[in-house]
């Protein structure tokens, strides 16, 4: 049986998908984490390294959405017998300079020759020739779509952010790096200028891993209501983004509402949600729900308290595994 695997890696504040192809080819979408880096590198690495393993030591692509040092310094770890064939990034090569890892990331990238901006800042109705494979569609949705891919202010960057559409059979995986609202709507224009909204339409099951983390800034409601996803997808931590908590409850219940698919059955898990956008180091700024009704998926899923009187604590998780079938079956899992 052939299968497509997508697979969300626990990463704490930061992004890491690989994608599984049925003839076991690789494309890893991210690799970073700042907060919990040191928590969750390891894992990271353990997944990586078995499937990278099962195809000959190889990653067949490689896409960085953009440059935030989430998305990307755990390719520090990557180990020089690995081989990438080729590499997509989103934003500006000099943007990927940093001083936690004293240039490495940009160094890596500079060298590697197959590594290059994604050919258009819209993919169209033609999956990317370099990114498609073994009945697997892959569409560039956008890629810095501002115009502008050496501005490095945090809303640019981010929303210069590659998107990409993950297309098997009849099942639709958008997964949104940290676009905001600006990359979303370039996205809906584009399509309707284009004529081609049954891009973005749900025909069976669609999967949304949310922009930024779940932040209000992204997945706005024109969107959810184009797409209308039955299943989300998001990495959360149960730290903050310079003082604003990701995911708040309140927005979680609107992406909800607004897509009226989210499936409503009963999932064995919990997630992290803030109660609002409003952090504070009190730990009472956390609302634990579980089994949540929703399949809202997070990769990092509670807290564990280090001292009697819970003001002390560090976050958990586990990665999600969802598969799609050459039959059409589709199941989810989750490694916590």
């Amino acid at each position: 049986m052939a299968e497509l695997t997508v697979i969300f890696l626990d990463s704490g504040q930061g992004d890491c998908t690989l994608i599984v192809y049925p003839d076991g080819s690789l494309t890893l979408v991210d690799c970073g984490s700042i907060k919990n880096g040191n928590i969750v590198s390891s894992s990271i690495n353990e997944v990586l390294n078995t499937y990278i393993s099962k195809n000959n030591y190889r990653i067949n692509n490689f896409v960085l959405t953009h440059p935030d040092q989430d998305h990307y310094n755990l390719l520090k770890n990557f180990s020089s017998s690995i081989n990438i064939d080729q590499i997509y990034y989103g934003g500006d090569l000099d943007l990927y300079r940093n001083g936690i890892e004293n240039n490495a990331t940009y160094n890596f990238l500079n060298n590697h020759l197959n590594c290059t901006p994604p050919p258009n800042s819209y993919g169209g109705a033609a999956p990317d020739a370099k990114l498609s494979r073994a009945g697997v569609n892959v569409y560039i949705l956008a890629a810095n779509c501002t115009g502008n891919p050496q501005g490095n202010t945090s809303e640019i960057k981010n929303s210069n952010s590659i998107v990409l559409l993950v297309e098997y059979l009849d099942v639709k995986i958008f997964l949104m790096g940290d676009a905001t609202f600006t990359t979303e709507n370039f996205i809906l224009n584009q399509c309707q200028q284009a004529n081609l909204n049954g891009l973005l339409t749900n025909n069976s099951q669609t999967v949304l891993k949310m922009g930024h983390h779940g932040s209000a800034g992204s997945t706005g409601k024109d969107w959810v209501e184009a797409i209308t996803p039955n299943t989300i997808f998001l990495s959360a931590d149960t730290r903050t983004f310079s003082g604003t908590g990701m995911p708040a409850a309140s927005h979680l219940n609107n992406v909800a509402a607004w897509s009226g698919h989210i499936d409503n059955q009963a999932i064995s898990h919990n997630y992290v949600q803030f109660v609002d956008n409003v952090h504070s180091v009190d730990y009472q700024t956390f609302e634990q729900v579980g089994p949540t009704t929703y399949q809202v998926c997070s990769t990092l899923y509670g807290i564990k308290y280090l001292n009697p009187s819970k003001t002390l604590f560090e976050s958990i998780g586990g990665s999600w595994y969802y598969y799609v079938t050459d039959t059409r079956e589709i199941y989810f899992g989750f490694t916590g």
